[in-house]
């Protein structure tokens, strides 16, 4: 199991909360960084739902589309893309 942790103003505080989470109950944490703002005007939200995302601190933003930074890894995240590395050898 991957979380993937897609980061926001509102939620960037809570990254170490989310690493010891993804320890404990023993699956990976992919931290998602994005230069994507995030427009609470956007018309496809319902109006009755309180937006407050922000834009995250510049250490959690990205200078291309998306990046990505692992915040827990497992065996077998590490396993997985060792054999993964392997078949795309071939």
């Amino acid at each position: 199991i991957v979380w993937q942790y897609i980061i926001f103003g509102y939620n960037e505080n809570d990254i170490d909360q989310a690493i010891e989470i993804a320890k404990k109950e023993g699956f990976g944490l992919l931290l998602i960084k994005t230069n994507r703002g995030f427009n609470p005007d956007n018309g496809l939200y319902r109006k009755s739902v309180k937006m407050e995302m922000g834009t995250p601190a510049k250490e959690n933003r990205a200078d291309k589309i998306k990046g990505e930074a692992w915040g827990h890894r497992t065996p077998e995240i590490d396993n997985w893309q060792r054999i993964r590395r392997l078949l795309l050898k071939k």
